[in-house]
């Protein structure tokens, strides 16, 4: 999912749920994203990224529940994680 504008996308709807974290694009295609928060911000976020932008087509998103290993204090739209 790139050249739709998902990154920027993911970093406004984690600041209006409050989460903290970074998106960064993979070399497949894929985005990864990497977000913390209470439960109920999480899936706010998630949801969010479900949707998309409107120029994007959302077809699968996976995600994991764990507590926090690491605090970030801001979401940031990170390099691409090729290679």
């Amino acid at each position: 999912m790139q050249g739709v504008g998902y990154r920027y996308f993911c970093s406004d709807a984690a600041s209006s749920a409050g989460v903290t974290g970074w998106v960064r694009n993979l070399a497949n295609g894929n985005v990864e994203v990497m977000a913390e928060g209470v439960l109920e911000q999480l899936e706010k976020f998630v949801s969010a990224c479900c949707r998309g932008p409107s120029m994007s087509r959302v077809t699968k998103v996976d995600t994991e529940y764990s507590e926090a290993a690491v605090t970030f204090d801001s979401f940031s739209i990170r390099q691409s994680g090729f290679g």
